[in-house]
């Protein structure tokens, strides 16, 4: 997965093959490596530093945030 701007512990992941069209991201993960992940009813942002490396909306029909990698 190439994420610039990631720490490489956060860029450990697992393949399920019933899940190829869409990852899912671990949050623990992210903030285990540095990050801050900070939620809202509409939005996801992950910042690492003080600077946005990731950010994401949630969908109205599953209530899942989901961010474009």
């Amino acid at each position: 997965m190439f994420l610039p701007g990631l720490p490489t512990a956060a860029k450990t992941g697992h393949i399920v093959p019933e899940l190829a069209s869409s990852p899912l991201l671990s949050i623990g993960q992210f903030c285990d490596a540095g990050c801050e992940v900070l939620f809202s009813a509409g939005d996801v942002i992950v910042k690492l530093h003080n600077a946005i490396i990731l950010c994401g909306t949630r969908t109205p029909l599953s209530r899942l945030w989901i961010i474009d990698v």
